[in-house]
């Protein structure tokens, strides 16, 4: 089986060649790839967060969806009331979410340091998204009336002091750990961190995002998920954890297609683009409060 950062590694190759070849990658394209990689395997890595909350806490199933729907129901009213208040946490959420996946295996590193590093860690990347791509965010959001509210969050001055401090601070708290954790361990997350940086770089924004996110994201996520079920539940195996997937996952991208539906027909006043960034921003606070959750079971075991 493949490994998460060769095929991260493999698809950028093939897209640069791409790129050389016949230039540019259409919209239409950039999209259609985006949304295949996030419906194939982003989707899909959070969609088993009841099995795992209540493998992990033996809380019961209407407990939390109880708390998981309170979440999303409070992010949506959040992004209705105040936008830019949403898109700020959003970012917030997805910085430190980021970061704990990448960095959660490390566990000689005490936790508020690890807590600290997360953070640091989801903002360089992220930062570095919109520091290397701010003509297309703009265009974006020109496109779309309901995203120009939007426009006062990414100011380029500020993220590009919260690319260098969050990348320089990193680099600093993090590479001193090389006696605890290993040094081939730093030099690779080193190295992890520098691909992502230059996939931002020279991708646009659809296509490096949705690589990161399939492959050193989700994928990395639901083999660990599967590991951990392999654990938990006799004889599992791959095909069982496929269909264990399914309805979440499909129930997801059924209710983000009736979204984008509602609003391509006009009746559901909002632009597709803001739907889509309040439907994975909803689904995201929840899911972190999971993985949290898993992560301090899973790393107790190591």
């Amino acid at each position: 089986m493949l490994k998460p950062t060769s095929i991260f590694v493999f698809l950028n190759v093939v897209l640069w060649l791409l790129q050389v070849a016949i230039g540019e990658m259409p919209l239409w394209m950039q999209v259609s790839l985006a949304g295949f990689l996030i419906a194939l395997v982003g989707i899909p890595h959070g969609a088993i967060d009841h099995v795992l909350f209540v493998k992990n806490t033996k809380a019961s199933p209407l407990f939390f969806y109880g708390f998981y729907l309170a979440l999303i129901i409070l992010i949506v009213v959040i992004w209705l009331l105040f936008p830019q208040v949403g898109l700020v946490l959003f970012l917030i959420l997805s910085a430190y979410h980021f970061g704990q996946s990448q960095l959660s295996s490390y566990g000689t590193v005490p936790s508020l340091m690890k807590a600290l590093l997360y953070i640091l860690w989801g903002s360089s990347i992220l930062s570095a998204l919109v520091v290397y791509n701010q003509s297309e965010i703009f265009q974006i959001c020109g496109a779309n009336q309901d995203l120009l509210q939007l426009l006062v969050v990414f100011q380029l001055p500020i993220f590009k002091l919260v690319l260098l401090f969050a990348t320089l601070s990193f680099l600093l708290l993090f590479i001193p750990f090389a006696g605890r954790i290993g040094r081939k361990h730093v030099a690779f997350e080193l190295l992890i961190l520098g691909l992502i940086h230059l996939s931002f770089f020279t991708q646009s924004i659809l296509i490096g995002f949705s690589i990161y996110f399939a492959t050193l994201h989700s994928m990395e996520v639901l083999q660990e998920e599967f590991d951990f079920l392999k654990t938990k539940i006799i004889n599992f195996n791959f095909v069982q954890f496929i269909w264990l997937l399914m309805p979440y996952t499909l129930l997801s991208l059924f209710g983000i297609a009736l979204l984008l539906m509602l609003s391509y027909f006009t009746f559901l006043p909002m632009s597709g683009t803001l739907i889509v960034f309040i439907s994975i921003s909803a689904l995201t606070l929840p899911h972190s409060v999971v993985m949290e959750q898993f992560y301090s079971v899973l790393r107790k075991k190591v």
